[in-house]
């Protein structure tokens, strides 16, 4: 069957039990792929051809929203309440330059206005009265419906409604609600909507979502979120995984630039985190900002340490850096709350300052000038180290808690030692006593015995 803009399409994806989704067409793609709109107000392309094998099944229905024969509304997800002319023609129209965008990236030309152009199929045989149909063509180009189609807006229960511009209130914001590959968009990052140069324009909305221009003049759907609830929101999105960020793609392949990593992800906390306190994952990477990344700070770490790659830790510092590179910018993880990436940057930041100790050893050789002092008047001594100021005192707490076991314990040692050492002597100083007396009783019993 023949389908156009503005026809109800009803499909079932295999549920138990049998549940069809409807879904009104707004633009003609190619082929079997149209604009489609859900009743939850989502707008992508789907392919109602043979070749998409999620579908089970498809029943069309007429332009005015009524079922097809035979189907009942409770094995349907339908709109509600029902669109209404207005708002169809307004994302028919805006559906009809999506759809023209698609064909642009597929090769094709894009279409004309809509006001021009004919249906992208023929309307089907069964239509009674063809000619009915013919001059429903040049109704779209009313446009200030699709102006009017935001300020009719159905409020969505404990949210403000958006201004006609799409301005919110300072207590909530847009978030992007999709990502498509090669956009730059990343999802659930937050997106300004309003009049001024720069920020997106609102095009639909409905409850707490939205259809909205970005300036590039790219579409994209957008989500209300309290600031207060948006970083449980985008965790929840992210599938509750905290090691993970969204993929972002630049020009169609995967990449974030370092900053992103670092302004993307939290840190979660974990009761059963393996690596004890401090955490410094989080530290180094916002440190790694300003050399543009691991890989690019390892190299100018050695440049100025004129550090040679056989000597102590530097080939294995190098190594470190282009995985951590790898992990966040292609593999996009949070490295926040990675174990393995805490180990890393541990790893890395003993070998920077394994080099620290050692110039600061150099540069107060002199006996007057403690290392100490040297520190402080150097302002801490590791001004191109990346070595987290928690963990220094970490390690400097454990180390003086170790070195003071080890100090009991030598004590203790030398104390048993002295002991053993006293009482033998002692024992040998008993002993003469006792043969001493021995030697004096024969004498005083020979006194006696006079």
């Amino acid at each position: 069957m023949s389908a156009r803009p503005g026809d109800y399409v009803y499909v079932t994806y295999g549920e138990e039990p049998e549940l069809y989704h409807t879904r009104l067409l707004v633009g003609h793609v190619h082929q079997g792929q149209w604009v489609v709109v859900t009743p939850t107000f989502d707008v992508y392309v789907e392919d109602f051809g043979t070749g998409n094998e999620d579908i089970e099944a498809i029943r069309y229905g007429p332009s005015t929203g009524q079922l097809p024969v035979g189907m009942h509304t409770a094995d349907v997800f339908m709109f509600a309440p029902a669109l209404v002319p207005a708002q169809v023609t307004a994302l028919i129209a805006e559906g009809e330059r999506l759809a023209s965008i698609e064909r642009a990236n597929l090769g094709g030309v894009a279409a004309p206005a809509l006001a021009a152009a004919p249906p992208p199929l023929p309307p089907p045989a069964a239509v009674p009265a063809p000619a009915a149909v013919v001059p429903a063509a040049p109704a779209p180009p009313a446009a200030p419906v699709v102006a009017a189609v935001p300020v009719a807006a159905v409020p969505h229960p404990g949210f403000p409604t958006p201004a006609a511009d799409g301005t919110l209130p300072p207590s909530h914001v847009w978030v992007v609600a999709d990502e498509m590959p090669g956009d730059g968009r990343v999802m659930g990052a937050v997106l300004e909507v309003g009049p001024q140069p720069g920020q997106a324009r609102l095009l639909a909305t409905r409850g707490r979502k939205a259809l909205v221009e970005c300036a590039d003049g790219s579409s994209v759907f957008v989500y209300m979120v309290a600031t207060t609830d948006l970083g449980d929101f985008v965790k929840t999105w992210r599938g509750e995984d905290a090691r993970v960020l969204a993929v972002k793609r630049v020009n169609g392949s995967r990449h974030r630039e370092w900053r992103d990593v670092s302004d993307s992800g939290r840190q979660e906390d974990f009761a059963d985190f393996p690596i004890a306190k401090p955490r410094t994952a989080k530290w180094c990477t916002e440190y790694l900002i300003k050399n543009g990344g691991p890989a690019q700070h390892s190299e100018i770490w050695r440049s100025r340490r004129r550090l040679q790659p056989t000597e102590f830790g530097v080939d294995m510092h190098d190594t470190l850096a282009k995985i951590a590179e790898y992990m966040g910018t292609y593999d996009q993880l949070d490295l926040r709350n990675l174990a393995s990436a805490e180990y890393l940057f541990r790893k890395m930041q003993m070998v920077e300052h394994y080099y620290d100790e050692k110039d600061l050893d150099n540069f107060s050789g002199n006996p007057k000038l403690p290392a100490e002092e040297a520190r402080a008047f150097v302002g801490g001594g590791r001004p191109v180290s990346m070595v987290a100021p928690e963990l220094l005192d970490y390690v400097s707490k454990e180390l003086e808690r170790v070195s003071g076991i080890k100090k009991n314990a030598r004590k203790l040692r030398e104390e048993q030692a002295a002991l053993r050492s006293h009482g033998g002597g002692g024992g040998g100083g008993g002993g003469n006593n006792q043969g001493n007396k021995n030697k004096q009783q024969p004498q005083g019993g020979g006194d006696a015995s006079k």
